[in-house]
This record gives structure tokens, sequence and C-alpha cells, in this order.
């Protein structure tokens, strides 16, 4: 599934969802997510909301972002809150924005 939408959202920009650990760990952090990812029903809302943010005029690029923001400010060991692009709908940061690296 993940191939499927990696090929058809980036190669051909379809829109298609993505969910790899780095789309996984970012809505997690977003939507504030403390079960276990791989979960049916969280899986489900996972797929749901890639689903949803790949309905963008460019879902290839949005894809694509996700991912990348996962690998680099919203690491797994050290994000860097301050700088994303995502933190005023982030719940992780809203809960707590001094517990976050800037």
């Amino acid at each position: 599934r993940y191939t499927a939408g990696a090929i058809s959202s980036i190669a051909y920009q379809q829109k298609s969802p993505i969910v790899d650990g780095n789309v996984i760990r970012v809505f997690s952090r977003v939507y504030s997510i403390q079960c276990d990812p791989k979960a049916s029903s969280v899986e489900k809302f996972l797929w749901n909301e890639a689903d949803r943010w790949a309905q963008h005029i460019q879902p290839g690029d949005v894809n694509q972002g996700i991912m990348e923001l996962g690998a680099s400010l919203c690491s797994k060991t050290s994000p860097m809150c301050g700088s994303c692009p995502l933190q005023q709908q982030c719940s992780a940061f809203q809960s707590d924005p001094s517990s976050v690296e800037s």
C-alpha cells in the first residue's frame, strides 16, 4: 500500500496516501495519538488522515514533505518543534511548548 501510494502520488501526482514510520511519528504528535500505531483502529485513522492530506493539489509534494518533516524536524529523539511549520496544529507542541526544543 505504501509503495503504491508513493509511486502514484510522487511520480504521477495522484491523490494517494503514504504512511511510513515518519508519517506515523508526525501524525502521532500532531493528533496526540498515545496508542500503538499498529492497532487496527489507529492504523485506519492514520491512513484516513494521510488520505485527507493527500487531497492537496500537489499530493506527491505533501506526502514527501510530511515524510521529510518526520525524518528531520520531528525526529524520534530530538524534535525541533520550535522550527516546525505544523506547531500551531500540533497537539504535542500545544500541550507543553516549554518542553520541546527550539
